[in-house]
């Protein structure tokens, strides 16, 4: 793969998984690379860190500007994302949480959908199964 390909999958890399594979083989290209290749993908390297924490930033800030509406709280200790229920309680991805939710083993009263943040679901922090 050449230089610009890895560049060009580095800054498209969207999934938790694509992200991985990319930084471990940009670390592999900046190990072999001559030292004005080693800058130029650390200043890739950099711009993509720097781009993912903006967006973590914007987040953050829209998700602060819906807790801090008086008519909303969320205690974020019993209330997760799917994402963060998977990891709490061992499950290999997202889909089970999903399909608990479809199949009625989450009851809805323990599901909040969050219209204000494109429909975020969070899930009560119990064990179902």
């Amino acid at each position: 793969m050449s230089k610009q390909e890895l560049i060009s999958k580095y800054l498209l890399a969207t999934t938790e998984q694509e992200i991985e594979k990319s930084i471990v083989a940009m670390n592999e290209a900046i190990k072999n690379a001559t030292p004005e290749e080693k800058e130029a993908l650390k200043a890739v390297v950099y711009a993509k860190n720097e781009m993912l924490m903006k967006e973590s930033n914007d987040l953050l800030a829209q998700i602060d500007s819906v807790l801090a509406t008086p008519d909303f709280t969320v205690n974020l200790n019993e209330w997760v994302t799917m994402k963060e229920y998977s990891k709490r309680f061992n499950l290999s991805t997202t889909n089970i949480v999903t399909n608990w939710i479809k199949r009625g083993i989450i009851p809805s009263e323990n599901i909040k959908t969050l219209p204000m943040l494109n429909g975020l679901k969070l899930i009560r922090a119990i064990k179902y199964l």
